[in-house]
């Protein structure tokens, strides 16, 4: 589905404009664009036509989104118990063979 700003609006909710950047994105990195000096307005149309530019990952869970590991509400459900359980499950149990079953050493290591 392609990006408009009022969707990517909503993973950013009220941080500051310059964190809704991919520090990484080499038009970032190369100074060519300066989050810093950018409304919210410029910003989203920059980062319509260049995705590369936009802050990832971009989570959706349920009506909640947010970008980025480093913010809530991402960091308390990765400290949730079922969703880690969930992610660390066989993502592909109808795959010829099925996912193997990991050794308990493994587990743990």
């Amino acid at each position: 589905e392609p990006w408009t700003p009022e969707r990517l609006l909503g993973f950013f909710g009220d941080t500051p404009v310059t964190n809704w950047f991919n520090p990484a994105a080499p038009r970032v990195k190369s100074g060519e664009i300066l989050p810093e000096r950018l409304d919210a307005v410029s910003a989203l149309a920059l980062m319509i036509a260049d995705p590369l530019l936009i802050r990832r990952p971009l989570v959706e869970r349920g009506t909640a989104r947010c970008a980025g590991f480093d913010r809530e509400p991402v960091t308390s459900w990765l400290r949730d118990g079922d969703a880690l359980k969930a992610v660390q499950g066989c993502t592909r149990p109808e795959a010829p063979g099925g996912c193997p079953t990991p050794e308990p050493s493994a587990a743990r290591a």
